[in-house]
């Protein structure tokens, strides 16, 4: 048995002698729940990652339009106020009441994981957790378990009005 994370690259990439299925990520419903808990952290608009040295586009594209920003994440100081910047670290034990607490929870994805239709594990853990997660787009769209929790966008003013409607 063949598994991917990605229904378009499992059907792209499986042949008659080798079928792959796909398996998308989970999360834990026991830690990732809506329920609001003491001590959860309060955003506006929320991302939590690394800048991997790049200047990442949903995190330039929120401050572009003019986003109440907190990031939780390392390697920022070099693209973004520090004003922006809540912490370099974000522990996993906290990611839950950080996603419950944020109006907004941002998601993006590599290009590659996007052009291949690879779903971010933010995702999962962020809707499980009750956020409304605003993202980049990928091949073969969302998961229709994600209802309207997710939404995309493509353009600043697009996410403008996004981060504008929040809920």
């Amino acid at each position: 048995l063949r598994l991917a994370a990605s229904v378009p690259w499992a059907a792209v990439m499986s042949r008659p002698d080798r079928e792959i299925r796909p398996l998308l990520q989970a999360t834990n419903a026991d830690r990732f729940t809506p329920a609001p808990q003491p001590g959860d952290l309060e955003s506006d608009v929320l991302f939590v990652g690394r800048s991997r040295n790049v200047f990442r586009p949903i995190v330039r594209d929120s401050i572009a339009a003019g986003a109440d920003l907190d990031v939780y994440g390392d390697l920022w100081e070099q693209f973004i106020d520090k004003r922006h910047i809540k912490s370099e670290y974000l522990d996993n034990a906290a990611a839950p009441g950080a996603y419950r607490g944020a109006r907004i929870v941002l998601n993006d994805h590599w290009d590659d994981m996007a052009r291949h239709g690879f779903v971010s594990n933010r995702l999962f853990d962020a809707v499980a957790a009750g956020a409304i997660v605003v993202s980049d787009e990928i091949t073969g769209g969302f998961p229709v378990e994600f209802g309207d929790s997710v939404r995309t966008y493509s353009s600043v003013d697009e996410l403008r009005g996004l981060l504008a409607a929040g809920n």
